[in-house]
Formats: structure tokens, C-alpha cells, sequence
């Protein structure tokens, strides 16, 4: 993963809590300001300037104030989005304008603005991710087959499109419309449930 800026445990600690608090740890950190929670094994913290992932022995930072994508926008903590999954290196939220019922973007948490260069690594990532969300459509859904597009034309920071496909007609965006926050929390939940259910 690419840091932009890195805080050892010591900045970690300056904020008021131990290496072992910060594995549970949730909640305003005033003299470092940021705020935490607890994310994939890791700390999400998000600043007013920048989104920070912290390990046990480093936190990575994206910078908000450079890079202002809807993506950002929302793994900062600016705009509320409906995830359904989430760690270290990608989030994975309903679509705010679906072009169908289970319309999922994938993104990487760092803001790579075109497809063609994510890391290898990170892009292989994107892909796994990807496949086990495709899987919880499946079950959710009933559906044989889930689409998959990179558009990379509205927004700057790459991200999938994934939703149900019956046939070729879903492949557009001609029919999408926004999706009241309500109704997007309801078609978030059995899906993410059934993600969880798959690790189980």
C-alpha cells in the first residue's frame, strides 16, 4: 500500500492512547484530530484532511484535500455512502445512482485516478474483492451471472461497477437514477450479510 504519510506509534500515543487500547480503540483523538474506528483488523481514522489506516506499527494517510472524488469524499467521512464492505486497501458501497437493484462500486481506498495504473498488487486485490461481492449478488439476487464495467470517464479514482445481469440490457446508464439513502441501506443490508455469511 502507498503511504502519502506515515505516524508511528509515538503520534499514536501523543493522542492519549496505548499500542493495546488502539486494537479496540474508537473515538476523537482532539489533539491529533482525528477520528477512529476499528476497520478489518486495522484503525480507520479519518481526518479532517486526510484518511489514515493504522497497523500496529504505522498509519497510512490519503490526503482529502488534494484528491476530492466522490471515493475520497466518503472514505474521509465528507459524504455518507452504504458500505458493504471494507478493509485496508478498498471499500466496496451501493451505487447513490444504480442503474439496477444491487448496483455496487468498488473502489481502492488509495486514489488512483486511472485503471490501467493500480499496482498490480492492489488491482489483483480489486479483482478477489470483487469476485467475493459477485458471490454474495449470486445469493442475493439469484442471478447466474454479475456484471463488472470500469467506466473510468466520471469520476476521478478508479473504481468497478458490479451488479446482477440478466442480459446485455443492464450493461447502461441510460436508466440511472438516484436512490433515496433509505432505500439504498435496505438493498445494502442482505448483502452485506450475506459477504459475512461467507466467511463464516
Amino acid at each position: 500500500m502507498a503511504c502519502y504519510q506515515q505516524l508511528g506509534l509515538a503520534a499514536w500515543r501523543a493522542g492519549g492512547a496505548s499500542a493495546t487500547q488502539a486494537a479496540s480503540f474508537s473515538g476523537f483523538l482532539p489533539s491529533m484530530g482525528i477520528f477512529c474506528r476499528a476497520s478489518g483488523g486495522l484503525l480507520d481514522l479519518t481526518c479532517r484532511n486526510s484518511t489514515v489506516l493504522l497497523s500496529s506499527t504505522h498509519a497510512c494517510c490519503y490526503p482529502c484535500a488534494t484528491v476530492k472524488s466522490i471515493f475520497t469524499k466518503i472514505i474521509c467521512g465528507e459524504v455518507a455512502g452504504h458500505f458493504i464492505y471494507e478493509d485496508q486497501d478498498s471499500i466496496a458501497i451501493m451505487a447513490m445512482k444504480p442503474i439496477c437493484e444491487g448496483h455496487v462500486l468498488l473502489a481502492p481506498r488509495e486514489p488512483v485516478e486511472q485503471w490501467d495504473d493500480l499496482p498490480m498488487p492492489l488491482g489483483t486485490h480489486l479483482l478477489a474483492v470483487g469476485q467475493r461481492v459477485a458471490k454474495a449478488l449470486k445469493r442475493v439476487y439469484g442471478v447466474r451471472r454479475v456484471g463488472v464495467m470500469i467506466a473510468g470517464i466520471e469520476t476521478p479514482h478508479t473504481h468497478l461497477h458490479l451488479f446482477p445481469a440478466a442480459d446485455l440490457t443492464v450493461f447502461s446508464f441510460q436508466g440511472a437514477q438516484e436512490c433515496a439513502t433509505e432505500v439504498l441501506a435496505a438493498v445494502a443490508e442482505p448483502i452485506r450479510n450475506a459477504l459475512l455469511a461467507a466467511e463464516d
